[in-house]
């Protein structure tokens, strides 16, 4: 709300709107790891989510408080998943990375679930992910997908649908 942040290789700064302080966020106090790829954050529940180049988290909770998730990074048996976006639906945050879409439970700091969405039930590369309230969208390698938010079951890549662009039907 009153806060601007701006991510740097190693360091997160958030600047006050109304006083301009300045408040650095890195390695020597709070945050977990370096080489930022991407953040976002929820003005809904006031969390900043920083996501690293080697898939590790830290989610930091009203601009004070850091918590880290390392479970996709220390996931990867074979080198590091890439996580691609970051984006917010009602308390939860979908994480689009190589392998899929993860869903953290925000108040609870923990991943809830992890969608691996490929057309044969593998996993695809989703470059981001975003909800209307009604579906879940994913831009992959395949194309652009979706599923009904209310699907008995999002783990199962046959709830995913793939979206037509040129007919603007689901195929």
């Amino acid at each position: 709300e009153d806060k601007v942040f701006c991510a740097a290789p190693k360091s997160v700064f958030s600047c006050e709107k109304t006083t301009g302080v300045i408040q650095t966020y890195d390695k020597t106090n709070g945050l977990n790891d370096v080489d930022i790829k991407t953040m976002n954050y929820d003005p809904a529940t006031k969390v900043l989510v920083i996501a690293y180049t080697n898939s590790n988290l830290d989610l930091i909770f009203n601009g004070t408080d850091v918590y880290n998730i390392p479970d996709i990074k220390n996931s990867a048996s074979t080198g590091s998943i890439g996580i691609n976006g970051i984006s917010f639906y009602e308390s939860k945050c979908y994480i689009a990375s190589d392998l899929g879409i993860s869903v953290i439970n925000l108040p609870k700091r923990e991943i809830e679930n992890t969608y691996i969405i490929g057309s044969n039930g593998q996993q695809v590369k989703v470059f981001d992910a975003s909800c209307d309230g009604v579906n879940i969208y994913a831009a992959t390698q395949e194309g652009l997908k979706y599923a009904s938010l209310s699907s008995a079951n999002l783990l199962d890549y046959h709830s995913w649908n793939l979206y037509d662009t040129a007919t603007g039907l689901p195929q």
